[in-house]
């Protein structure tokens, strides 16, 4: 073989997906405020935090700042919000300072008000069904929850982060379990901050910030592994914040440490990442939540007040003697 042909091959090598891994996702699209700059209008934000997709891919965003919940078509398209105003109110159907949101199977809002210390449920066009919680230590009170999730079953879990706990209700906010404590021990906690249930088993996965480290619990509690550990390297993480798992049980982990999105498989395989610090398409900075719609798009909000849209079934262009012609002229 001449040397252009060995040239080639290792190029043809170069090219090809590593074993165990595969191609982070393409950046498609964003939207929020112009420049990274705060604002209150309506497809403006002011620290987007939470986002949860509905089943018809529409996307709701909770902003801490402005202290409201807005939702956008796929494309980013602005649909409604609320409550209108964006001042901090302890009433019902008003937020302060909230950071989670999931939906359950009936399309209900379910939000966690973080400075009010208390999960809000609403019907799907914002209307107020109910709210649980105040400030405290005892069963059903929360020391700033910073999200929420909802299992197949309805049941209601929230990283209760102050607390260093999750706490589990039913879908009225009837406490049902709780588990944690401060430390570094398996199933304790440093800060709490981000709950998703796995699809296929129905287990836990909770983020501690603090801890950096993401932790498996049974659904009643049980320890079971630290699924994400520690550290700055392929598959650990630097400081976790948001979750998510797609419809295959792949999670997807908000690496708000290291700026960038983690991805592995249900079975704890590292698949991929992506992101780097900085304010550029494709960058995060200080990046926290994160959905995916049905066609696993997936969209990270982060502090330069956007959300950044990524797709999976971006078509790549195979490599073919046409495109290694193109390539080495």
């Amino acid at each position: 073989m001449n040397r252009c042909g060995s040239l080639i091959v290792i190029f043809l090598v170069a090219l090809a997906p590593r074993a165990g891994a595969e191609a982070p996702p393409t950046f498609l699209l964003q939207w929020g405020t112009v420049g990274g700059e705060v604002g209150s209008d309506p497809g403006q934000f002011w620290n987007p935090t939470g986002l949860t997709a509905t089943s018809s891919d529409q996307i709701y965003v909770i902003e801490a700042q402005n202290n409201r919940l807005q939702k956008f078509t796929a494309q980013g398209v602005y649909i409604t919000r609320w409550p209108a105003t964006t001042l901090s109110d302890t009433l019902n159907g008003y937020f302060a300072a909230p950071d989670g949101i999931d939906l359950d199977a009936a399309g209900n809002v379910y939000v966690a008000d973080t400075q009010n210390y208390r999960i809000q449920k609403f019907t799907a066009s914002g209307g107020f069904l109910t709210t649980w919680g105040s400030q405290g230590s005892a069963n059903g009170q929360f020391d700033d929850p910073y999200d929420v999730t909802v299992d197949g079953a309805g049941f209601v879990y929230v990283a209760d982060a102050n607390n260093h706990r999750v706490q589990k209700f039913n879908g009225s906010g009837t406490f049902v379990t709780t588990w944690g404590s401060a430390g570094s021990g398996n199933g304790q906690f440093g800060l709490p901050v981000a709950v998703d249930i796995s699809p296929q088993t129905g287990d836990v996965f909770v983020s501690d910030f603090t801890g950096k480290r993401v932790q498996r619990f049974t659904s009643g509690g049980t320890f079971v592994e630290v699924f994400v550990p520690s550290g700055t390297g392929s598959g650990q993480t630097n400081g976790p914040w948001g979750l998510e798992f797609d419809a295959s049980g792949n999670l997807y982990v908000v690496d708000r440490g290291a700026h960038r999105m983690l991805k592995f498989s249900a079975s704890g395989t590292f698949l991929s990442s992506w992101g780097s610090f900085g304010t550029g398409s494709g960058q995060f900075h200080y990046p926290t939540g994160v959905t995916v719609d049905s066609a696993d798009n997936v969209y990270v909000s982060d502090t330069f007040n956007r959300i950044q849209k990524f797709s999976y079934n971006t078509p790549v262009e195979p490599t073919t003697w046409g495109r290694l012609k193109r390539l080495f002229p």
